[in-house]
């Protein structure tokens, strides 16, 4: 009797230690599948806001553009009564030039392989730039300069396949303020890329925060 007494109030306690291993042993597992699942990649939210921005830059950059090349042609192009405006000198002065390449004379005398080269590109640059946008307000202004740029000289080159040039710095090639600005804005895009945000830096498992 006696032993079976024991018995019977140890059994409860058997059960019970039996239950919290398995209880344990459950929940080991599930951590190890939980574990060994891929990590889906969270995709970057685009800031339609930052969108816009981007496309009023580079409207802004269009229309400056526009209005500084026809002021150039009509004040130094053909037919007027001076051929240059010095600013600094021989060094640094606005004269009026036609390109037939793209941004700083490159590809001058190949007009139509330049004029087809822009305009399969335009269009897969403009998708990425304004992607790149609606990652912030830096990131806007960069792609809307670069985007205003390429758009200008497209714009430009509607007619007799040439682009009109007029700023001539030292031995620098001539150039726009199109080509201006897509050089500010890929310099600015590159900048940006070096840079990770606070929010998306890792946390070390020590660390106190």
């Amino acid at each position: 009797m006696a032993c079976a007494t024991i018995g019977n109030r140890r059994l409860p306690e058997a059960v019970s230690v039996f239950d919290g291993l398995q209880s344990a042993g459950r929940m080991h597992v599930l951590s190890i599948s939980n574990s060994s699942k891929p990590k889906t990649p969270s995709i970057p939210s685009v800031d339609s806001q930052c969108v816009v921005l981007a496309a009023g830059v580079a409207l802004f950059v269009v229309l400056l553009d526009v209005l500084t090349k026809w002021a150039i042609t009509k004040e130094l192009g053909p037919g007027s009564d001076r051929s240059s405006i010095e600013i600094a000198g021989s060094f640094f002065e606005l004269h009026f030039a036609q390109n037939g390449g793209v941004a700083f004379g490159l590809l001058d005398g190949n007009s139509t392989f330049a004029g087809i080269l822009v305009g399969l590109v335009i269009v897969p640059l403009s998708i990425v730039l304004l992607y790149l946008a609606g990652r912030g307000a830096s990131w806007a202004i960069g792609s809307g300069f670069v985007l205003g740029g390429a758009t200008g000289n497209l714009v430009d080159r509607i007619g007799d396949q040439t682009v009109t040039d007029f700023v001539s710095i030292g031995r620098w090639p001539s150039f726009n303020v199109a080509d201006a600005s897509i050089t500010v804005g890929a310099l600015l895009l590159i900048v940006l890329s070096y840079r990770t945000p606070r929010d998306e830096q890792p946390v070390h498992e020590n660390d106190p925060r």
